[in-house]
């Protein structure tokens, strides 16, 4: 029987960084999945995560398999990820490249996305456009009268304009898995708009609201 509900974000992830002002001093650092801005290629079998406090961090693994370990985890097998055998000595010498200044630098809106958005429980969903800095926190929260049985729960902050009002939950009806990639996958190939509205109807057993 299980009692704990996990989402992606919960994973723990342990990793070696070298300290920047002392060479050859590696310290071991834990965080969570949710701390990570974006995972980027870097070569065949080197990939990167940036987290959001732009702390960059390279693992010798190709971008797929550390793309499926963090938003896709196994919580049966476990709630740690330890990257330590793929950082810090494993990675010497590996230079990470900077992304265009446009897809690092800091924007006064964010990423737009444009989403079916629900209300609660309820039956009521419009389409709305918003942006990513609008989010105050999202988690996985599913069987909320969801067609697939699978829902994101937005959060926004008190200065964001809402379909619902400011006291209101908004859902997105989708895999919280399939919403992290579609916003990292945005965020790397420096997209303006997210359309997730275009995506709801491009695969509509996989998902979308039911009014039923």
């Amino acid at each position: 029987m299980r009692f704990i509900s996990l989402d992606a974000s919960d994973l723990r992830i342990e990793a070696l960084v070298p300290e920047k002002n002392n060479v050859g001093v590696i310290r071991t650092i834990l965080f969570r999945a949710g701390e990570i801005s974006y995972v980027m290629d870097v070569s065949d079998k080197v990939s990167a995560l940036v987290l959001k406090n732009n702390v960059t961090i390279a693992v010798a693994l190709p971008y797929q398999e550390l793309n499926r370990m963090i938003y896709e985890p196994d919580f049966r097998q476990a709630s740690l990820l330890d990257l330590k055998p793929f950082t810090g000595p494993a990675i010497k010498d590996v230079l990470v490249p900077k992304l265009a200044d446009e897809f690092n630098a800091p924007s006064k809106s964010g990423l737009v996305i444009s989403a079916i958005l629900r209300r609660g429980s309820s039956n009521n969903a419009v389409g709305f456009d918003f942006s990513e800095s609008d989010i105050a926190s999202y988690s996985d929260e599913s069987g909320t009268r969801s067609k697939t049985g699978h829902s994101v729960r937005i959060i926004f902050n008190a200065l964001a304009k809402t379909p619902f009002g400011k006291d209101a939950t908004h859902h997105i009806d989708m895999p919280y898995a399939d919403f992290m990639k579609e916003l990292v996958n945005a965020k790397k190939n420096g997209l303006a708009k997210l359309d997730l509205c275009s995506l709801f109807v491009a695969n509509p057993n996989r998902y979308g609201f039911d009014p039923a």
